[in-house]
C-alpha cells in the first residue's frame, strides 16, 4: 500500500528573509559575547572601539 506523505507548504519569501535577519542578529548577539565575556577576559584584551561617555 503506497501512503502519500502531507505536502509542505512552501514558505514565503518574507518568512524567509525575517528568519534569515533573526539568525543573522542571533549569530551576531552570541559571537560578541562570547567574545566579550571569554576570549577578552583569557587573553587581557580591553575593547579598542572608544566607549561613549
Amino acid at each position: 500500500m503506497v501512503t502519500k506523505e502531507p505536502t509542505q507548504k512552501k514558505p514565503s519569501l518574507l518568512n524567509s528573509l525575517a528568519r534569515g535577519m533573526a539568525a543573522g542578529v542571533a549569530g551576531t548577539v552570541v559571537m560578541t559575547a562570547f567574545q566579550q565575556f571569554v576570549e577578552m577576559p583569557l587573553t587581557g584584551r580591553e575593547a579598542t572601539t572608544p566607549q561613549p561617555t
